[in-house]
């Protein structure tokens, strides 16, 4: 599996593989679970952009693939989808991204287990 996603206690580890670091041109995302404000699931198509239009660095060819770390400052971003109907949804707060958007293919078990890692 190219994205495998670890809920500790503290923290949620996003440790990325094959083609996936490749793309995201990134092997590891770690977030604090004191800084995740919502872990949601949601339809890919539904899922906008936000403020985050520049890649630096990763890798987007529309409707396919989008893997990377998008947008400066406190409105960046980090994508790592390709083609999933859904997708989990980590919106946070005071770190190096300020949403994380991960297609895999439980999202909702993943979603659950991030959830339970913030209690």
């Amino acid at each position: 599996m190219p994205i495998e996603v670890i809920s500790e206690p503290r923290r949620i580890v996003i440790e990325l593989s094959g083609m996936a670091v490749i793309g995201a041109m990134r092997r590891r995302v770690e977030i604090p679970t004191d800084r995740i404000t919502s872990v949601s699931v949601r339809p890919r198509k539904e899922v906008k952009w936000g403020k985050a239009w520049l890649r630096v660095p990763g890798t987007h060819i529309p409707g396919v693939i989008r893997y990377g770390s998008y947008g400066v400052g406190a409105g960046r971003e980090f994508w790592a989808t390709m083609r999933e109907p859904d997708v989990v949804v980590i919106e946070a707060g005071g770190g190096p991204y300020c949403r994380i958007v991960l297609g895999l293919p439980d999202p909702h078990g993943v979603a659950g287990a991030i959830t339970a890692a913030m209690r």
